[in-house]
């Protein structure tokens, strides 16, 4: 992956790695993963990596017990039936969307293939402070009260754009939706602000995988201060 504009004290690289499960000889599932690792970030990066490996791990337990069971148990299927089989594959890949002196936004993609070429993908989106290895706060990514539903106004009339271009098939109901469908937790930046993303399925035809909505990074709020009265002489 190549990121732009990088900062000389950390960078980050993607680590790689690809294995075919077999049974008795026979490919039966196919994984392929890869993952940030964040080089020369002091400790905040090092807890940045901790989290990633952990990612990395809980999708790897996962498709190397419960889908390959699940891979094999089609493969004899197949076989008792004269069925062609299909091997089943999976991946996680990423990107970084936005990086600057502090800032790191990373998304996932996890895709599974359960060999009828229809993949599920579930997608996840970070956003840290490198120097202390934190998420961004909720406020820098996610309005409140009039902002939010403003911010909701906003998307629907870009997702009813988006339906009569012909660019992605939303629900007819969509914008009821979005409340729900979208969370901080699934926000990215970008060099034109920010992406929010709606899981598979929510809001469109499976087909269409996961959608994005665009908006501009939130105003910061600003304190009002306090009136204090005059003294007394």
């Amino acid at each position: 992956m190549q990121q732009k504009g990088l900062p000389q004290s950390w960078q980050v690289v993607w680590k790689q790695e690809k294995r075919l499960l077999k049974l008795r000889g026979e490919p039966v599932l196919r994984l392929e993963l890869s993952w940030p690792e964040i080089q020369r970030g002091g400790s905040g990066g090092r807890r940045v990596n901790r989290y990633y490996q952990q990612v990395v791990y809980a999708w790897k337990k996962r498709w190397e017990k419960t889908l390959y069971c699940r891979a094999c148990l089609d493969l004899a299927a197949c076989q008792d039936t004269g069925r062609t089989f299909h091997p089943w594959s999976a991946r996680l890949k990423g990107e970084v969307t936005f990086q600057d002196g502090e800032t790191l936004s990373v998304i996932q993609d996890a895709w599974e293939d359960w060999g009828d070429g229809r993949p599920l993908q579930v997608r996840t989106a970070d956003l840290w402070t490198v120097p202390d290895g934190r998420p961004l706060s909720k406020g820098r990514c996610w309005p409140e009260g009039r902002a939010r539903r403003k911010l909701f106004q906003d998307l629907a009339e870009q997702g009813e754009q988006r339906r009569k271009n012909g660019d992605c098939f939303l629900d007819p109901d969509f914008a009821k939706k979005l409340p729900r469908a979208l969370s901080w937790r699934r926000c990215a930046r970008t060099e034109d602000g920010l992406e929010y993303y709606a899981p598979q399925g929510t809001l469109a035809v499976p087909v269409e995988g996961v959608v994005a909505f665009h908006a501009p990074i939130p105003s910061p709020k600003i304190r009002k201060r306090k009136k204090t009265l005059p003294s007394k002489t």
